[in-house]
C-alpha cells in the first residue's frame, strides 16, 4: 500500500512541476499576444466595436472530457486557463471598456503542431475555462451568451495556438 501512495504523491509532484512550468510558457504568450503577426484585439468599424480577437496558447489537453487527471491537478490547470484567458481578454481589450455583449458568436481556429487527427468536442471542452476567464473579463455577462459557434483546425507547426473570433449578435437567439 506505500508504494501506490508513494507514486501517486510523486506523480501528483511531476504535475505540479509541470504546471508551474506551463504557467510560465502561458504568462509569456499572454504578454506577446497582442505582438501577434495574425493580430489581436478589437477592430472598429464607424466608431463601435465589430469584434475582437484574441489569440492564446493551445489549452491543456487535461482539460478535455477524455482528460484523466487528479482533481486537484484539474483544479490548478482550469484555474490557471481561467485566469491566463482573464488576462489574455483583458490585453485584447487595451483600454477600451469590456463590452459586456448580450449575444455573441464564437468562431474558433486551433493551430495544432502536427496535422493529426482531432477530436472536435474535446477541442471544444478545452475552452469552458477559457470562456470562464473572458466572462471574468467583462467580455459577456455569461458564457450562456453564445448563440452560435464555428470549429476550425488547422496545423502551424512553428506556432500552435487558438484564435478566438468573439462577434456581438443582433437580436434575440436562443443560447447554444
Amino acid at each position: 500500500m506505500r508504494g501506490k501512495k508513494k507514486q501517486t504523491v510523486a506523480k501528483m509532484q511531476e504535475s505540479a512541476t509541470a504546471l508551474k512550468s506551463r504557467m510560465c510558457d502561458i504568462s509569456q504568450a499572454v504578454i506577446t499576444t497582442r505582438a501577434h503577426p495574425a493580430g489581436g484585439g478589437l477592430e472598429y468599424t464607424g466608431g463601435s466595436m465589430d469584434r475582437l480577437l484574441i489569440i492564446m496558447p493551445i489549452p491543456d489537453g487535461r482539460l478535455s472530457q477524455n482528460g484523466r487527471t487528479h482533481w486537484i491537478v484539474a483544479h490548478k490547470i482550469k484555474s490557471e486557463a481561467r485566469g491566463s484567458a482573464r488576462i489574455a481578454g483583458l490585453a485584447a481589450l487595451g483600454k477600451s471598456k469590456p463590452p459586456k455583449w448580450g449575444k455573441v458568436r464564437v468562431d474558433v481556429a486551433y493551430f495544432w503542431k502536427t496535422a493529426g487527427k482531432r477530436d472536435r468536442d474535446n477541442a471544444r471542452a478545452r475552452l469552458k475555462s477559457v470562456f470562464d476567464g473572458f466572462t471574468d473579463a467583462g467580455i459577456w455577462e455569461d458564457d450562456s451568451a453564445i448563440v452560435d459557434d464555428s470549429l476550425s483546425m488547422g496545423k502551424d507547426a512553428k506556432n500552435p495556438r487558438v484564435e478566438i473570433t468573439i462577434t456581438p449578435v443582433a437580436g434575440k437567439g436562443r443560447a447554444i
